[in-house]
């Protein structure tokens, strides 16, 4: 992650950056890395939910007009692509990929 994607912001929360977070921190040696915990098989069953509500046909159509969420679909699809990558896992994601996220 270049400098430059951070350049400016004091804060950053979420993904996508939770799933590089390595980078950040060379970039930034004091900064402080706050890591939630929650159950892991909620967590797991509300990252099915969320690729599975983002495949619905009609968010392409309905939150099109509202700029901000125009691209939820291709977002959630990139962060889907994203934690694959990392933990070279299929999907659906699950108690392993939290487990190894969470290390």
């Amino acid at each position: 992650m270049p400098r430059a994607h951070l350049d400016g912001y004091v804060v950053s929360t979420d993904a996508p950056t939770c799933g590089c977070m390595l980078e950040p921190m060379e970039l930034y040696p004091n900064t402080k890395v706050i890591c939630t915990v929650q159950d892991p098989d909620a967590w797991a069953k509300s990252m099915t939910q969320v690729a599975d509500a983002a495949t619905m046909w009609f968010l392409r159509i309905v939150p099109f007009p509202i700029s901000n969420m125009r691209y939820f679909v291709d977002y959630i699809n990139e962060l889907r692509k994203q934690f694959v990558y990392l933990y070279d896992e299929k999907e659906p994601l699950t108690r392993n990929i939290w487990d190894r996220h969470i290390k």
